[in-house]
């Protein structure tokens, strides 16, 4: 299936160029388990025709692949924050006993955030990491309402220069992008499964302290 996806998301890339990069990055940006970096390598492979690194070779990575990945990313991406903003108190208030946290330590955790500016700089570096999925990021911030525009702002940047540098290297690496796709996305895999049992380690220590006060 993912497979499947994938060369989908390829073909697209390859019959619309920088309009199927946007239409890639839409399913990208909301289905986890496609890794992220698969858009700008594909792009970078199939897009930029420069056979020798020149201006209009940046230039290329620019227009027809980071501003569409960005555009992509910060519309869908938004969405989500939505989601996670308007659906995530309701289910955590239903589920709250279950899950050991209150909807008011949430409210907590998001004056902490509102507190410090360099989390716009945390969101940044992992809109950076070509190994962090982004609607585990999206969703987060949704959730514990993190200011929208900050979260915005800090995903355009990262993504921006995350498509750059990834169409550029799909371009250099030639057919072996999806090799490199591939490697990334073992550890993106591995990465998003740390993030869920980090949670679920937090919530469940949370639960036994609260058990044991009472």
């Amino acid at each position: 299936m993912l497979n499947e996806l994938i060369l989908y998301i390829q073909r697209i890339i390859f019959d619309y160029g920088a309009w199927g990069v946007f239409m890639a990055t839409a399913i990208e940006e909301i289905i986890a388990p496609i890794p992220s970096p698969v858009v700008p390598l594909a792009a970078g492979f199939f897009i930029i025709t420069d056979k020798i690194f020149s201006l209009n070779t940046i230039l290329q990575s620019v227009l027809l692949i980071a501003v569409p990945v960005t555009i992509g990313v910060g519309i869908f991406s938004s969405l989500i924050y939505v989601l996670g903003y308007f659906g995530g108190k309701p289910i955590i208030i239903k589920l709250q006993k279950y899950l050991g946290i209150t909807w008011s330590e949430i409210e907590s955790t998001k004056k902490y955030f509102s507190k410090r500016s360099s989390d716009e700089i945390t969101i940044f570096i992992l809109r950076l990491l070509p190994i962090m999925p982004g609607i585990a990021i999206s969703i987060f911030c949704g959730i514990v309402r993190y200011s929208y525009l900050g979260f915005l702002l800090a995903t355009l940047l990262g993504s921006f220069i995350r498509a750059l540098i990834l169409g550029l290297i799909g371009w250099q690496v030639g057919k072996l992008y999806n090799t490199y796709a591939i490697v990334i996305a073992q550890f993106e895999k591995y990465f998003f499964i740390m993030m869920i049992w980090t949670l679920a380690i937090a919530v469940a220590t949370i639960y036994i302290m609260k058990r044991r006060r009472k």
